[in-house]
């Protein structure tokens, strides 16, 4: 089942008129593919991103561990999302404005309220919402390409002084591995510096975890 603050704000939508479809496990559509999932993106008009540490899926592993899932922090969605051109309306976070600007690249929302209030507006303003959409995705291709964004990340790390001992003994932190984990593709795993990446800057063990946890729920 959904988390129960996602839950509220898309049962104000349905209560306020509005058609809404939700996708993958937990949800009544169920899940869906990687192809299927970034069609929806692109051609949905407004999509809806929530503000929690990880995907509803990882949630419970998370709870045991560490208490924090309830945080709210920038997703990867919202870089899925962006990255095939689709609009974003998310949740508003204290780290988004690091990524993106709202108004400008995608839109946020504190409440309920606003919520319904910034669906009703872009609904009816088509060019708006398309701009922003479009000017997302080509901000994205500027910054956050994989081949743009990691390569430059770890460049800027390596520039300080005692880079030896820093990427040596530095312990990332367990917001920003837990970030990182979102953006793992499992195909890619085979890759021995891709595989080795992961396991330093990601929680890769909570990844397997959930993909355990996924398939004895399937």
């Amino acid at each position: 089942s959904l988390p129960i603050v996602r839950k509220n704000y898309i049962n104000a939508i349905f209560n306020n008129g509005f058609s809404i479809d939700v996708f993958g496990e937990g949800s009544s559509n169920g899940k869906i593919s990687e192809d299927e999932k970034f069609k929806i993106f692109s051609n949905s008009k407004i999509n809806l991103s929530f503000s929690s540490v990880l995907p509803f899926y990882l949630t419970d592993i998370l709870d045991k561990n560490s208490g924090n899932n309830k945080k709210k922090q920038t997703v990867g969605r919202i870089f899925e999302i962006i990255s095939v051109g689709g609009f974003v309306l998310t949740e508003d976070s204290d780290s988004l404005r690091h990524f993106f600007n709202p108004g400008e690249h995608l839109d946020v929302f504190k409440n309920k309220k606003e919520l319904i209030e910034k669906i009703r507006y872009y609904l009816k303003n088509d060019s708006v919402r398309i701009r922003i959409a479009k000017n997302g995705k080509k901000y994205f291709n500027k910054k956050y390409k994989y081949n743009k964004y990691f390569p430059e990340l770890i460049r800027l790390i390596s520039l300080i002084k005692i880079k030896k001992r820093l990427l040596d003994d530095y312990e990332w932190p367990i917001s920003l591995r837990n970030f990182n984990t979102q953006f793992i593709r499992f195909k890619n795993l085979l890759n021995i510096e891709y595989f080795t990446f992961m396991c330093r800057y990601s929680n890769i063990l909570f990844y397997f975890k959930s993909k355990i946890l996924r398939y004895f729920k399937s």
